[in-house]
């Protein structure tokens, strides 16, 4: 049976995984961005990590014939005023 996983932080995950969920029937992957546990307090930081979510995790996930659709929200508690 295929399925789309409909929430995974694959970005702290391996490759490995994206292998073992394709073989059990994930096609597709929705990741939201996510606090990685460090403060992303520059646009370059952001940067960065807006790569990783678009560019990086699309391609390693095609190497397993998954996809991913990375999601990203704006959390009004952690807006600096």
């Amino acid at each position: 049976m295929k399925y789309i996983e409909p929430h995974a932080h694959m970005v702290s995950r391996t490759t490995d995984d994206y292998v073992k969920m394709t073989l059990a029937g994930c096609v597709a992957v929705c990741e939201p961005a996510f606090w990685a546990g460090f403060d992303r307090s520059s646009a370059d930081g952001f940067y960065d990590y807006f790569c990783q979510l678009t560019e990086h995790e699309p391609k390693r996930a095609a190497n397993s014939a998954c996809r991913t659709f990375p999601g990203s929200a704006s959390i009004p508690r952690n807006r600096r005023t």
